[in-house]
């Protein structure tokens, strides 16, 4: 892969790029575009079946988060503990064939499409991220968002330390929307990157941080669509308004190895 500027570099356009391809991913990595935006990823119908899948097999709530958020898959954030290793693995296992299950009424699923494109378009491996002497990670949280999720960046290297993914140097998030019936729900992604300055924001007891960390008035704001995929630089702060109904989403993590290769996780 090619050598990247991964330094807290400045958008060239603020639309979203509307290709997957080589140069739109370097861009993205780079932060020097917004997003990507695949419209119509799903359709509608397929969509309302996975919606429909998700009622039957029931949800959790979310423990680490003070915004009620339901979830359904293994969320290594919650277990972001070395101790807690075995428990999240335990987990990630268990829920491998239930999302398959729901698979069944889909005609692509984002990860096997994310990891087929990723690997295709830079010659490298891309797949299911993996923890030595404890096996695969979990890829592909569905959630269902009913409150705001408040200023934040999700960047494993600072926040996942004594796990395999710290040592990722670049993080991408993807998310497949399941639903747009709702008002608000609009994701924000900001222009301005997390940096050890931004800690000085952090809101007290709580994941979040201030306004005062956003450097930048520069900032994508995307309106959920069903069946659109968007991946955007997670390393980004970024938020959620508040959604009038349940906001229902697909979503994981893909790192950037040092190697050049990429990893997915949820």
């Amino acid at each position: 892969m090619q050598q990247l500027d991964l330094g807290n570099t400045l958008w060239k356009q603020k639309f979203a790029s509307r290709e997957m391809k080589n140069s739109s991913v370097v861009e993205l990595i780079e932060n020097k575009i917004p997003a990507i935006i695949l419209s119509k990823f799903l359709s509608e119908s397929e969509c309302r079946a996975l919606v429909l899948g998700l009622n039957e097999a029931g949800m959790s709530r979310y423990t680490h988060v003070s915004s009620k958020v339901l979830k359904f898959g293994a969320v290594q954030a919650e277990y972001n503990s070395p101790e807690k290793k075995q428990e999240y693995f335990e987990l990630a296992s268990s829920f491998k064939p239930k999302v398959n299950d729901l698979y069944k009424c889909v005609s692509q699923t984002p990860i096997d499409f994310l990891q087929r494109t990723f690997g295709e378009i830079f010659n490298t491996d891309a797949n299911v991220a993996s923890e030595p002497n404890f096996g695969d990670y979990f890829a592909g949280t569905f959630r269902n968002i009913q409150g705001p999720g408040f200023i934040h960046f999700d960047f494993a290297a600072r926040e996942a330390p004594g796990w395999s993914i710290s040592e990722m140097s670049a993080q991408l998030s993807w998310n497949l929307y399941l639903n747009d019936d709702f008002e608000a729900g609009e994701l924000t992604v900001h222009e301005t990157q997390w940096s050890v300055d931004s800690e000085d924001f952090k809101v007290p007891g709580c994941y979040s941080y201030s306004t005062q960390a956003i450097k930048s008035e520069n900032r994508f704001v995307y309106k959920p669509k069903t069946g659109d995929l968007v991946l955007f630089n997670s390393k980004n702060f970024h938020e959620i308004a508040s959604p009038t109904s349940p906001r229902l989403t697909q979503s994981s993590f893909i790192g950037l190895r040092k190697n050049g290769s990429f990893g997915f996780w949820s």
